[in-house]
């Protein structure tokens, strides 16, 4: 049966005031306000129309870190992440910039003690989910704290969950039927030990529509979750037994938070885990996972077998091509084949990368760390050409596709506007196409002939989406970038 998390009584709904409200001005009960002005420090090139930009968003009262960075459907980009003012209140914080960089809001987002952690997603009914952690509203301890705003930063509302002893949010992501699960750690209704790994549905209005626990030894640490491309979803964590070697846990589950499956591994390497680099899971494009922990890759089936691990590869993040091909952001940014083999790396940025995403002209945003002149962290966001190259930009041609000999299609243009065209060979006599964004929802479905197909794009979110092609038992994957 399905209990439910304890929705704390800070549930708000705010009326939506037009306008730009400005830095912590929305409602922020006894937070400290300041009125704080960024400024930037960037760099700007394009060549045969390939931007990219190299921008630091300096603020002179405040440490800000970024830890994720998030497409928006106009092109630009938004970040989550904390800042820590010059009296020690630390608070979510966003930035959302334009396709180059200019800002366009940033905000701060919390009660009057602290809130920490960072995800971000984009929400169904327009704006993003911001999720974290929050020790404010009379928390007694730790609780996941989410904050619905719209696309001007203003807050719709915001709710903090929990129990009686330690919750933390870790990350949310949108759910198939117009919900959210938030993934994070209880003490508060642990079952499986002294700390578990929690999944919380949510609704567009952020009530509690019910959560499941999942353990695999005496405390386990939430560290990512992602949909499958079999149709489910894949929770990893950390296991941390009160003696001997942590191990690595996978548990699949199906819509309804129902376990299909669970499998451990001892941590894969000589390193001890550490929460100081992140983890990550992703979809591959060969109908497989990847997880990526402090200093491991593996490449696991449907049923947690592990087909590929490489225990060389030190990074945040993993961005999965349709070629079959990764990158990896951390220590530079790396592009390894389907045998994690490197084909080149980059590392002159600076500083450890933290986050990134694959662009629709076949470039990265990356996301880092600058700092001001009095050594305080900042926000720093790299646009970077298909080869890591910020200046002297390559162009990099992303117009069309033709995986293998035996599966060829054409996709164009790309990036696309009104419609989008589709050719298939005259042997082919019914295919499917369907859509996604990167959290796996699917944003459309549409059957194809042979010949030239055309697809009416307005009904379909705009931004880099992924699509699929099915012919028969072949499948192929690729991304193409929608402007509206």
């Amino acid at each position: 049966m399905i209990t439910f998390f304890t929705t704390k009584n800070i549930k708000r709904v705010f009326p939506v005031i037009s306008g730009n409200l400005g830095a912590n001005i929305f409602y922020m009960r006894s937070k400290r306000i300041f009125t704080v002005t960024l400024f930037t420090l960037s760099l700007v090139y394009l060549v045969r129309g390939q931007v990219t930009f190299d921008t630091t968003y300096a603020n002179s009262l405040s440490s800000d870190l970024g830890l994720q960075v998030l497409q928006t459907n106009d092109s630009g980009f938004v970040v989550i992440g904390r800042s820590l003012d010059s009296i020690g209140g630390l608070d979510l914080y966003a930035l959302r910039v334009d396709s180059v960089g200019k800002i366009i809001w940033e905000d701060r987002y919390g009660g009057n003690r602290s809130e920490f952690d960072g995800s971000i997603c984009k929400a169904w009914n327009g704006g993003y989910i911001l999720l974290g952690t929050t020790f404010s509203f009379d928390a007694q301890l730790d609780d996941p704290y989410a904050v619905h705003v719209n696309d001007s930063g203003e807050v719709v509302w915001d709710s903090v969950y929990g129990g009686f002893e330690i919750d933390k949010g870790k990350s949310v992501i949108p759910f198939v039927d117009s919900t959210y699960l938030i993934l994070g750690e209880t003490s508060s209704y642990a079952t499986n030990g002294l700390r578990d790994i929690f999944i919380l549905k949510i609704d567009q209005n952020g009530d509690s529509l019910g959560y499941y626990t999942y353990g695999c030894e005496v405390r386990t640490d939430a560290k990512g979750v992602g949909s499958t491309p079999w149709g489910n979803y894949l929770i990893v964590g950390l296991g941390r037994p009160n003696n001997g070697d942590d191990t690595v846990c996978f548990f699949n589950i199906n819509g309804d938070g129902n376990l299909n499956w669970s499998q451990s591994f001892p941590y894969p390497t000589q390193f001890a885990p550490t929460s100081l680099l992140t983890w990550d899971v992703r979809q591959s494009s060969r109908q497989t996972m990847l997880v990526k922990g402090r200093n491991f890759v593996m490449e696991i089936d449907s049923l947690g077998n592990v087909i590929h691990m490489d225990t060389t590869m030190f990074g945040q993040k993993i961005i999965s091509l349709a070629t079959g091909e990764m990158v990896m952001i951390g220590r530079g940014l790396g592009k390894y084949d389907q045998n994690f083999t490197n084909l080149w790396r980059r590392d002159d940025y600076g500083e450890d990368l933290l986050d990134g995403v694959e662009l629709g002209d076949g470039g990265f945003m990356l996301l880092t760390r600058g700092f001001d002149n009095n050594g305080w962290s900042d926000i720093r966001l790299i646009r970077t050409d298909c080869e890591g190259n910020v200046q002297n930009p390559v162009f990099c041609s992303v117009t069309s596709v033709e995986p293998d000999n035996d599966f060829v299609f054409s996709l164009y243009p790309n990036p696309a506007n009104e419609y989008l065209y589709i050719n298939l060979p005259p042997d082919i006599h019914h295919a499917q196409l369907l859509f996604y964004d990167y959290s796996g929802r699917n944003l459309g479905d549409f059957l194809l002939h042979n010949g030239e197909n055309r697809i009416n794009l307005p009904e379909i979110a705009t931004g880099l989406i992924i699509y699929e092609i099915r012919i028969s038992d072949q499948i192929q994957y690729g991304k193409v970038l929608i402007q509206k």
